[in-house]
């Protein structure tokens, strides 16, 4: 079993974590059968059946666990995520692909008139959105 402790929770928080090999013991006591499990034990009084946190009901994300953590213990903590930039990235892309075209045909711009190319567009843009990739 091994334990750290973070320096940014100064509020007596001690976060735990212990494997089944090095400590069966623990797990026995606890009656516990299965991992993960996250559990809380007040300062003082009894633990109640909700000091374990319900992966099952709960599921497992941050945000879940820090609002649990804030209902037991009144801590709050801030989860932060790191930005995206897909669509920064996606709309870059878009933008270098247009102007690589243009810059490629010149002032030649008769394609644009073709129906073809835009029977083509219409086609990828419609399977694209039909697949289910543009819609998580």
């Amino acid at each position: 079993s091994v334990s750290r402790r973070s320096s940014s929770l100064s509020s007596g928080i001690n976060a735990e974590y212990g494997d089944y090999d090095g400590g069966a013991s623990i797990f026995q006591r606890l009656k516990l059968t299965s991992a993960p499990v996250v559990l809380h034990f007040p300062a003082s009084g009894k633990r109640k059946v909700e000091d374990k946190f319900d992966i099952e009901r709960r599921g497992i994300s941050a945000e879940a666990l820090a609002k649990w953590i804030k209902e037991r213990s009144e801590v709050a903590i801030e989860v932060i995520r790191p930005p995206n930039y897909t669509n920064a990235i996606l709309l870059g892309l878009f933008l270098f692909a247009v102007s690589s075209t243009l810059l490629i045909k010149g002032n030649s711009l008769d394609f644009l008139y073709k129906w073809k190319y835009w029977a083509i567009t219409a086609m990828f843009i419609m399977f694209a959105m039909t697949s289910g990739q543009m819609w998580l």
